[in-house]
């Protein structure tokens, strides 16, 4: 969950009044002796250099900073909810149930990798905020919010990054009921600006087929086991030939599993392999989607692949991609062995990400003459976006 407050009962100061039933000096100030109304000193401008907003009450998270010079405990941020204690209270006493059922609902409403980014992007400007010696109050004022982007630009972050960030700190203002100055013209001026300057070039190349048989040549000599070695050849076959994500395959840890290829979500047949994809990025209400992998000469080799881990692979269920340990596959245990082929292939690790192998794989179909119906269907894309995925 993300940083959400807690009302808290404020105290209000006693009522003062003078013996006469007229105000008191707490309730109205009175003007000098002797010195006219018209003549009394007028407030001072505001200043415009930092506009102080009101605090927010703190966050139940000992990681909140309120002001500069507290340290960020990321132990506890990793997992801090954006929502503030209490932030729909209007008496400030919840029964405990019923805040945590509260913060259990909004986490369900975004994924577990958006709230990791998220909090990520209200660390990162917190910790900007301190290091420019400026106090964080939320909401976050105009120039705050103004100065952080123009720092991500110096500082090379892409425009996609950046409006992450903004959108992080947009979360927390509309989840806190706070006033919320990422909608401001301003704002929104810089953030189309930074899209204009910095046209996104993706450097990721493709996974093909040619590339795809020197990592497999290479993962018998980077795995720990023969067994380590079948697992990732066919994790990576799949990958291929399946044009799929790396969280529609492989779990974000060893405890978490839900919405993971599962071994019930694999057929193979004699012309084509069906998988079932529980959840996917663009499927977070978990819908599910069956996907038909015609086998043909151009992948034969692949689904052997599949086929063999298969036969080897423990007999349980859960995952389908799992150690002999029968824990799952995780996507930071993937990229690790990917890293390590890629690198005794002799391949630039820069240039090769788990994503190309989605992109390889859409990338071989259109050289092979697929039709582009065929290609937007095994990859799921609704729109012409398939057409990034070609190279």
């Amino acid at each position: 969950m993300l940083p959400r407050k807690r009302a808290r009962t404020s105290q209000r100061a006693p009522h003062t009044s003078s013996s006469d039933g007229n105000k008191g000096p707490s309730d109205q100030a009175t003007p000098k002796s002797g010195q006219p109304k018209s003549q009394q000193t007028p407030p001072s401008p505001p200043n415009r250099k930092r506009q102080q907003t009101q605090p927010a009450p703190p966050n139940r998270s000992e990681g909140h900073v309120d002001s500069p010079g507290q340290s960020v405990d990321k132990t506890q941020s990793s997992t801090a909810p954006l929502r503030g204690p209490g932030a729909l209270s209007s008496s400030g006493v919840l029964p405990p149930a019923v805040e945590g059922e509260i913060d259990r609902l909004i986490s369900a409403s975004l994924s577990q990798n958006t709230q990791k980014r998220y909090r990520s992007a209200i660390e990162s400007f917190t910790n900007f905020c301190i290091n420019s010696y400026v106090e964080l109050n939320w909401p976050p004022t105009v120039e705050q919010i103004t100065e952080y982007i123009a720092f991500m630009s110096l500082r090379q972050y892409s425009h996609s990054s950046v409006n992450c960030h903004i959108s992080a700190i947009s979360y927390v203002n509309k989840l806190n009921g706070l006033l919320d100055n990422t909608k401001q013209f301003i704002v929104r001026s810089m953030l189309e600006g930074l899209k204009r300057l910095k046209t996104n070039t993706d450097t990721r190349q493709p996974i093909t087929q040619s590339v795809l048989l020197k990592l497999l040549d290479s993962l018998t000599h980077v795995c720990r086991s023969q067994f380590e070695a079948m697992l990732f050849t066919a994790a990576f076959s799949l990958a291929y030939i399946g044009l799929l994500r790396i969280s529609e395959f492989t779990s974000s840890n060893k405890t978490t599993t839900s919405g993971v290829l599962k071994f019930q979500d694999v057929i193979i047949g004699s012309n084509k392999i069906r998988i079932y994809l529980q959840k996917s990025k663009t499927d977070q209400t978990g819908t599910g989607t069956s996907v038909d992998i015609e086998i043909s000469d151009k992948n034969k080799f692949c689904c052997e692949n599949i086929a063999n881990y298969i036969a080897f692979r423990p007999n349980t269920d859960g995952p389908f991609f799992v150690h002999f340990d029968e824990s799952p596959l995780t996507s930071f245990q993937f990229n690790a062995v990917l890293r390590k082929a890629i690198k005794f292939a002799g391949l630039d690790a820069n240039l090769y990400k788990s994503h190309s192998f989605r992109i390889g794989g859409a990338t071989s179909m259109f050289r092979d003459g697929t039709s582009i119906n065929n290609i937007k269907s095994q990859g799921r894309w609704k729109s012409d976006s398939y057409k990034s995925y070609i190279r």
